[in-house]
């Protein structure tokens, strides 16, 4: 499972990334990430919003297995005289260094990354707050454990 803990400790390879204590956040559901970028003072973009692990399914055919999504929000702010089509477009080209970046780490065995299924991941323009555009990348994880614990 992800943590912010562990985005601080990667996310410097970005080379956007300058301060993971404004850039790299976490927020509880969809109402906690928006609450997170409305407050924009304290944020540092691009900045990376971590949704917690907030539900699941749980597999027993052939498991037990915890079936669940964490996401990750690719936030920028656009100024002034910026266009939305190209913040958006710059926030989607960060995303797709991330999921390198990501992918390298799975690759290197990571535990935080074990069961995660890159095989397919979700993305959805998001808007979080007036200034604030990117992408949320939705990341599945299967996660064997005991029932007898």
């Amino acid at each position: 499972m992800l943590s912010k803990n562990y985005l601080v400790r990667i996310l410097p390879e970005l080379e956007e990334v300058h301060d993971t204590g404004t850039q790299v956040l976490e927020g509880e559901g969809y109402d906690g990430i928006m609450e997170v970028l409305q407050n924009l003072r304290s944020v540092e973009f691009p900045a990376f919003v971590l949704e917690d692990k907030t539900s699941g399914a749980i597999s027993l055919v052939e498991g037990p297995v915890d079936n669940y999504s964490q996401s990750i929000w690719v936030m920028c702010r656009e100024g002034r005289d910026d266009n939305g089509a190209e913040i958006y477009s710059k926030a989607l080209h960060i995303c797709y260094r991330l999921l390198a970046l990501l992918l390298k780490h799975y690759r290197d065995n990571d535990a935080e990354l074990s069961g995660w299924n890159y095989s397919r991941i979700s993305y959805m323009r998001r808007r979080g707050g007036q200034d604030c555009r990117g992408w949320e990348l939705v990341l599945s994880f299967n996660d064997n454990f005991s029932m007898l614990q």
